[in-house]
């Protein structure tokens, strides 16, 4: 139970929507887009196994059999790297350089492709990604983004949303656009198949070659201070966004210090009693609003119907926390402090929550478990858990 439940957290990451910017001009002529198909390179292996790594600046190095899955502040994959999976990551610089003969996912903020060979599908977030003409992606291309410009080549469609977005590569399949501001195609685009778009205005076309139909639909609204307001509103969501999880782990690493007892003690219930779990967490958030609320009707209850509803709602708050320290440890084992574990378990955690639907579900399956976790950890009264030792803030 507790292998599937990590599983979904992986995979709800995964499968998160994506982008990608590039900047030089292909050599595809107007009847056959020029589409490069990734080889794979003949090589040694030196990691076998799915790699995991976390630090402040990573570098790979090597050749890789399975899936690399790291998180950092810059992330480097030279381009005499060869990853046989997928490449998993989460930073705020990423640059890619190298081979990875499976799928792509990332996020940060600025992320770059340069001479990148991906053999499947890419699906980045970001604020901005720049790739050169020498890259080329074997499948479908994912992109959200502030700004997009693609070069190279993608095998086959691109899906795409962003207030800009240049293009000037050969597309094998179709073109979705959704939600754009300013599209551009250069002298350098072949599209292959259909250009779909919805965007505030039509598209500027300086050369680029549309084999398909081109079907616009437009997103322009009439009231020009609402689309300011609105975009205005959605990064200031986005920024609290980041400051709500910065301020969670810095409660996190207090809560850790003061309570590891606890922590252990959820966490271990977690694991051991995970169906009853989830049942016991589903009951209690049900019930303990509808309680706190009779209450609150009643002179006497008030104060206790009020100190229920507000520690309900410091739990909800605090369930990722559990969460995320857990999910951190099973992909981090060996780490010799807490820190790096519970940053990329909740910040995965946090991303798996952004996809639309299933991310809120997601949350709400977390946060069943980690109360209905808690409950059971003190219910059991001969219960011994490991103490966790305090986590470090420097490492060596």
């Amino acid at each position: 139970m507790n292998k599937l439940l990590f599983s979904l957290l992986i995979l709800f990451f995964s499968f998160s929507p994506a982008l990608a910017i590039q900047t030089a001009p292909t050599t595809a002529t107007p009847d056959e887009p020029a589409v490069i198909t990734p080889t794979a390179k003949t090589k040694p292996i030196n990691y076998i196994g799915t790699y995991y790594h976390a630090n402040q600046n990573i570098v790979l190095s090597g050749n890789y059999s399975s899936d690399v899955i790291i998180a950092g502040q810059n992330i480097t994959v030279p381009s005499e790297v060869v990853i046989d999976g997928d490449l998993i990551a989460a930073g705020q610089f990423i640059n890619i350089s190298g081979t990875i003969n499976g799928d792509v996912r990332v996020a940060g903020s600025t992320i770059s492709f340069q001479q990148a060979t991906i053999g499947q599908n890419v699906t980045v977030f970001a604020n901005e990604i720049y790739t050169d003409i020498n890259s080329s992606f074997g499948q479908d291309f994912t992109a959200y983004a502030a700004t997009i410009s693609l070069s190279g080549s993608i095998n086959n469609d691109l899906r795409a949303g962003a207030g800009f977005i240049n293009l000037n590569n050969s597309i094998g399949g179709k073109v979705y656009l959704d939600k754009t501001g300013q599209i551009t195609l250069n002298p350098g685009a072949q599209i292959a198949g259909d250009f779909e778009y919805t965007a505030n205005q039509t598209l500027i076309n300086n050369g680029g070659v549309i084999t398909g139909q081109t079907l616009y639909h437009n997103a322009q609204t009439d009231n020009p201070a609402s689309d300011f307001l609105k975009n205005f509103f959605s990064g200031m969501h986005l920024f609290w966004g980041i400051i709500k999880l910065f301020g969670l782990l810095l409660i996190g690493i207090l809560l850790i210090y003061l309570f590891p007892n606890k922590f252990a003690a959820t966490e271990s219930a977690l694991f051991t009693q995970p169906g009853q779990s989830l049942l016991a967490g589903l009951i209690i958030i049900l019930v303990t609003p509808l309680v706190c609320i009779l209450l609150m009707f009643t002179l006497i209850g008030l104060p206790l119907g009020i100190i229920g509803l507000l520690i309900y709602i410091l739990a909800l708050y605090l369930s990722p926390l559990v969460i995320g320290l857990a999910l951190g440890k099973k992909i981090l084992p060996n780490s010799k402090n807490l820190f790096w574990p519970l940053l990329l378990g909740v910040t995965l955690f946090y991303i798996a929550k952004a996809v639309p639907f299933a991310g809120g579900l997601l949350g709400f399956i977390g946060a069943l478990w980690v109360i209905g976790g808690y409950y059971l950890s003190n219910k059991t009264k001969n219960q011994n858990p490991q103490i966790i030792k305090p986590v470090k803030l420097v490492t060596k």
